[in-house]
């Protein structure tokens, strides 16, 4: 905390399917800063069964479609992670390499979190 600022970062692993939904969330809250790895690679030692960490082309993709300005190239990213799959030999766990993109322009955004209904449990 510098200032009275309160500094705020997310390492969303996919386990389980969440981390982009972690994203979305973090950035309802204010969150500006998040950890990805090229073509989903990687995990955590300290988190058994995490499968891996937020593919950057799936978080640039998902930023691009809310319309904010990541200042990262999305093609550039799935290129990156086409090599990254060629040199592992084997498919890697990103969606947008796999999928493709959608070119119609900016289709989500951030809502008033509060006015959401929640689950209770």
């Amino acid at each position: 905390m510098l200032a009275g600022v309160l500094y705020c970062s997310d390492r969303s692993l996919v386990t389980r399917g969440i981390g982009l939904a972690n994203v979305m969330q973090g950035l309802a809250l204010g969150v500006e800063d998040y950890e990805s790895a090229i073509g989903g690679l990687g995990g955590c030692p300290f988190a058994p069964g995490a499968s891996g960490n937020i593919a950057s082309e799936d978080l640039v993709y998902l930023l691009d479609e809310m319309g904010i300005d990541s200042g990262l190239s999305l093609d550039s990213m799935i290129e990156a992670a086409g090599i990254a799959s060629r040199l592992m030999g084997r498919t890697l766990p990103a969606q947008v390499s796999r999928a493709g993109v959608s070119r119609a322009g900016p289709r989500l955004a951030l809502h008033d979190a509060s006015a959401a209904p929640t689950a209770r449990g």
